[in-house]
């Protein structure tokens, strides 16, 4: 089925149970798709010079959108199950990124999303997404290592 842009907007638009939390460097041109963005209910702007303290801090604003979502008795699904596309992008010298994040930073990142949800009871997929350095690899392994060893 081929569907039009416009389409997709209102599709986007109308999905009121999909809650979208965004973090990503605004700045940057790619991914340039308007379309989602007008439906991220909770936007996390990230730039360069942006250390591992205020990215972390910015990644736990997280819980209060999703716990807003989890209690309020105005949402009237529960969260079913949460989406998270941990990209590797944000590491340092990461050529798409253009962010200054370190390793650790990352394997805390997903740490802190995963305690999230363990948390609030929400079932979790994690999709490994952008990262563009061969040693993003260990990095990313150690992260779910972690995850696993702390389960």
């Amino acid at each position: 089925m081929l569907i039009r842009e416009m389409d997709m907007k209102e599709i986007y638009l109308m999905m009121t149970y999909v809650i979208i939390v965004d973090a990503y460097n605004p700045t940057l041109s790619y991914p340039n798709d308007s379309i989602a963005r007008e439906a991220i209910k909770h936007q996390i702007n990230v730039t360069y010079y942006d250390k591992d303290d205020v990215y972390l801090q910015k990644i736990r604003s997280i819980e209060e959108t999703v716990r807003k979502y989890c209690i309020s008795k105005f949402f009237i699904q529960s969260v079913e199950f949460l989406i998270y596309n941990a990209g590797s992008d944000i590491l340092q010298d990461d050529p798409l990124g253009a962010l200054d994040i370190t390793p650790n930073c990352m394997i805390e990142r997903d740490r802190i999303i995963f305690d999230m949800c363990k948390k609030y009871n929400i079932p979790i997929l994690m999709l490994l997404s952008g990262g563009y350095q061969k040693s993003n690899a260990k990095y990313i392994t150690r992260s779910i290592q972690e995850i696993i060893e702390s389960r």
